[in-house]
């Protein structure tokens, strides 16, 4: 949005399931040259972490709380899940941007006195912890950081090499703190690639796009062809938990079409081949280049 429309540097707004950013935001973070994507990715991946934590209240990096009419009370009486919030933020904010691929960790400290120089958010009336209060927050943020980011690429790693319960575990470990979408569909992928690796019958000869990344599937080889399924209880807990963490994914984000795609072929190795079509049109139709 432009200057003067009421939002300073970024916000998320509950009432309006949005994030905001002020154009000066965007021209502050490209100043940064090499790294202005990177600033940008700390941003947004910030806001987006309010989204996802469910975060009820107004604003942040400048806006605080001018929605509210008793600003100064509300503050004063919130200061420590304000604080909390925040920290919640810039940590799974910066896991967003890793994830993305961008350097977050790197660019936070050097950003923030420059939001807060350029936007004066010192001299605001008490409507926003102080640029002290967020370095504190930043190196806070820095050290779970670390411990969590480790648990995603472990995660992948297991299931590179098949370990694929042991890797549900590591991004159900995950998702109790950071419920995206990526971590709830790595969780059902992993879950479902097990059971897929027990089954029988023709259904489990197939080759499913069951991956993390499509571009680099690894397709296990089966040898020999049974025709009959057999009932596996364990393989039927591991299709039902994989399910439940796939749906959690479309609930997250109904135009994941990476989950939807994998939501299909759990459905199908479930034997529900009407939701599985129907778990395949739904991506198709949030697919740009694919009709049905």
């Amino acid at each position: 949005v432009p200057g003067g429309s009421g939002v300073r540097v970024a916000w998320y707004s509950p009432k309006e399931h949005a994030v905001i950013l002020e154009e000066q935001s965007v021209d502050l973070c490209f100043s940064m040259g090499a790294d202005s994507l990177n600033a940008l990715a700390v941003m947004i991946g910030h806001e987006l972490a309010h989204v996802y934590r469910d975060h009820d209240f107004p604003g942040d990096f400048g806006n605080g709380f001018a929605e509210l009419s008793a600003a100064g009370k509300v503050r004063a009486a919130s200061a420590s899940w304000t604080f909390l919030y925040e920290v919640q933020a810039d940590v799974f904010g910066g896991l967003f941007g890793h994830l993305a691929g961008y350097n977050t960790l790197g660019v936070t400290p050097r950003l923030l006195p420059m939001i807060y120089q350029h936007f004066q958010l010192d001299e605001a009336e008490g409507n926003y912890p102080s640029l002290f209060d967020r370095q504190q927050i930043a190196v806070e943020s820095e050290q779970r950081l670390a411990k969590l980011v480790p648990v995603f690429d472990v995660g992948r790693h297991l299931l590179a090499i098949g370990e694929n319960e042991l890797s549900a575990a590591f991004f159900a470990f995950l998702a109790r703190d950071f419920p995206s979408r990526d971590i709830q569909n790595n969780a059902g992928v992993a879950l479902a690639r097990e059971a897929l690796k027990r089954m029988t019958g023709p259904r489990s000869l197939l080759a499913l796009p069951l991956d993390l990344d499509p571009e680099t599937r690894l397709r296990p080889r089966r040898a020999g062809t049974r025709s009959v399924a057999t009932a596996d209880p364990v393989v039927d807990s591991l299709l039902t938990a994989a399910h439940k963490w796939l749906t959690q994914a479309e609930e997250s984000d109904p135009r994941y079409a990476v989950g939807l795609i994998n939501l299909a072929c759990v459905e199908f190795l479930r034997g529900a081949d009407l939701e599985a079509r129907a778990a395949a049109r739904r991506a198709l139709l949030v697919t740009d280049d694919m009709t049905i």
